[in-house]
């Protein structure tokens, strides 16, 4: 995820895996390095995270899935992500480093996770 942050275009129209910590708000679907950069609000070392109605949720990154059937159900968690990236889609306010079009999400570090 920091090569992508620190290189945006070099991805540009790449499929790619990313992993970190979700945040759902009013203005904020992004996925962030970690819990603390979050809380933070620093956007800039964030990618936006866009679902679709073919955003396929739960299960492991390669086959399966759960009931849960909302990118919110993530919030607040650490998760992986699989979907197309786009360097000139900087998300709400253009305030991102990218978006990434999400065909998979899933949670990967249940541990870890904040309740």
């Amino acid at each position: 995820m920091i090569e992508i942050i620190n290189s945006p275009s070099s991805f540009d129209g790449e499929e790619i895996i990313v992993r970190g910590y979700l945040r759902i708000r009013n203005e904020s679907r992004a996925l962030f390095l970690s819990k603390s950069l979050a809380e933070g609000r620093l956007t800039e070392n964030s990618i936006w995270a866009q679902e679709s109605e073919n955003t396929i949720y739960g299960g492991s990154i390669g086959q399966g899935a759960d009931s849960i059937h909302e990118l919110e159900s993530y919030d607040g968690k650490y998760v992986l992500i699989r979907g197309v990236f786009d360097a000139a889609d900087r998300g709400h306010g253009g305030a991102f480093a990218g978006t990434i079009h999400v065909n998979k999400v899933v949670n990967m570090l249940e541990g870890y996770n904040s309740k």
